[in-house]
């Protein structure tokens, strides 16, 4: 039973680890019935967990990386070869989970530490039968000996929650490894590296991949002119919505009327008019832009969905876009 913290920041994930932990939580349930120290450091050991790990058999591995200078501003391609010892690698969070089946549930999100859509973001989610990636995990653990200093977290008041890094591994055996540090990077820029590229050659394997593209799940980007070009069609509340985009003009149709015929701006991830709102300059700041007569504005879901918002009469509705082929 988890006792509930009041220390709200005591990182989010260290609650995963958890069955892994039973000794170490009680010590920090006793730690914090007082209210924190800005800054105040503690060290938590579970003296249970062996750094001698006899099963090679992982039923779950979870890893959230660093979020360390050297991870912070990756250039990430699509194209760009998985397993080459030179790739830069974005902050992420994976995990996998093995049934008694052999099916592997696997998740990962991650991109550039940067509040601007660069294309780097991802969001991946799939299950299939064990494909051999528990087997390169284990393999991870051995070779950069994960397993030392089990049971051992560092953990300093006062830095943002979900700050730090987490490593969880349980085997069938009920062997667990379980450690984590908020101030300072857990594993070395080998073994966090070796880790990502883990599971992006598995999401590979899947038709998937570790950029926004080639995510499983929705995760919205800032658009380019280059990627914008075509012609996109969707219905919004049956009624057919279509956008051709040439250079820096769009076309909208909305219900087979023309809507709008105008060049366009991409301002702070969205579609607009090339058009300023009455009472902004271009001097300002964040200027402000009108509206498309068709939709309030546009902005890019993955690289073949954009989004159309409409904001009418108090109501907001959305209307998906997707790329059509072109011969």
């Amino acid at each position: 039973m988890i006792v509930m913290l009041k220390r709200a920041v005591i990182f989010s994930a260290i609650l995963s680890g958890i069955a892994a932990m039973g000794a170490v939580m009680a010590q920090i349930a006793d730690d914090i019935r007082e209210p924190p120290e800005c800054g105040q450091h503690h060290e938590y050991r579970d003296k249970s967990l062996s750094p001698e790990i006899k099963s090679e058999n992982i039923v779950h591995f979870s890893f959230m990386s660093f979020p360390d200078h050297g991870f912070m501003m990756p250039v990430i391609e699509s194209g760009a070869a998985p397993d080459s010892a030179s790739e830069r690698v974005p902050q992420y969070a994976v995990s996998l989970d093995r049934d008694d089946s052999g099916i592997i549930r696997v998740a990962a999100r991650g991109g550039n530490n940067t509040s601007h859509r660069d294309g780097s973001q991802f969001r991946v989610e799939y299950e299939v039968p064990d494909d051999g990636l528990p087997a390169d995990l284990q393999e991870i653990v051995r070779k950069h000996s994960l397993s030392r200093d089990n049971g051992h977290v560092s953990h300093t008041d006062g830095l943002p929650t979900g700050d730090g890094s987490i490593l969880s591994v349980r085997y069938d055996s009920g062997e667990a490894i379980y450690r984590g540090n908020n101030v300072f990077p857990l594993l070395d820029e080998a073994a966090t590296r070796e880790i990502y590229q883990a599971f992006r050659r598995s999401a590979r394997r899947q038709g998937y991949d570790f950029t926004t593209a080639g995510s499983s799940e929705p995760v919205y980007d800032d658009p380019t002119e280059e990627m914008l070009q075509g012609i996109w069609k969707g219905k919004h509340f049956g009624r057919e919505c279509i956008a051709e985009i040439t250079g820096s003009h769009i076309r909208i149709y909305y219900d087979g009327k023309l809507a709008d015929d105008t060049d366009y701006v991409i301002f702070e991830g969205m579609i607009k008019p090339n058009r300023l709102a009455r009472g902004s300059s271009p001097d300002d700041r964040y200027p402000r832009y009108e509206n498309f007569n068709a939709f309030t504005g546009i902005s890019k879901m993955n690289g073949f969905t954009i989004v159309g918002h409409v904001f009418r009469n108090g109501a907001s509705s959305s209307v998906e876009l997707r790329r059509q082929n072109q011969n």
